[in-house]
């Protein structure tokens, strides 16, 4: 292989010479720059690095602005539970946020502004008792006493709980004042929140 170099080496020096003589002539001709071509090349590496840079550094200052963000309503949070407690209303706050299934701090706080809209029974922690309150109502007790050892207490519970359209929670029944359900009370406090942002 070194002969052939050897041998060879001046012609295909001079052949190399001639197709970049060539390649630069037909480049002239179709109107391209080959240093602007080697230069765009060597750059493509830095404005990739550059964008990359400026992709986590938008990032960084959108998790900084969530993080205020996040701590001014967790701020705001804290100062309403402590005007409930003052009130006395954070039981029937506690039941509303377990009702809604409350998942997130807008939520916490759109129920904690609605908290008047909403009602709670603590005396009915269970279907029967609601079963019985409902008896009791609609009859006099010894009646009512009466009747219950014939029905199914538990059943018929849940269905005055669904009828009201309130929910049982572990600190009584909640319904709102309204008298509409609460089933649908997280997406519709979900869909208010969406439009307040």
């Amino acid at each position: 292989m070194k002969q052939f170099f050897r041998n060879n080496g001046g012609l295909l020096l001079v052949a190399a010479v001639l197709l970049a003589g060539v390649l630069m002539v037909g480049a002239y001709i179709l109107g391209y720059d080959p240093l602007s071509g080697a230069l765009e090349l060597l750059a493509t590496p830095f404005r990739a690095a550059s964008s990359a840079v400026a992709g986590w550094t938008q990032e960084q200052y959108d998790k900084s602005f969530r993080y205020e963000q996040a701590q001014a309503e967790i701020d705001a949070l804290r100062r309403r539970v402590a005007e409930l407690e003052a009130d006395s209303g954070l039981t029937r706050y506690k039941s509303l946020l377990e009702a809604a299934r409350c998942d997130g701090i807008i939520q916490a706080l759109s129920l904690a502004d609605q908290l008047d809209q909403y009602h709670l029974s603590p005396k009915l922690l269970g279907p029967e008792g609601v079963a019985m309150e409902c008896l009791n109502t609609l009859l006099a007790d010894e009646d009512a006493e009466l009747i219950a050892q014939y029905l199914d207490l538990s059943r018929y519970g849940e269905a005055v709980v669904a009828q009201d359209g309130g929910k049982l929670t572990s600190y009584g029944l909640v319904e709102r004042a309204d008298g509409r359900p609460i089933q649908g009370m997280a997406c519709e406090h979900t869909n208010n929140e969406m439009e307040m942002m």
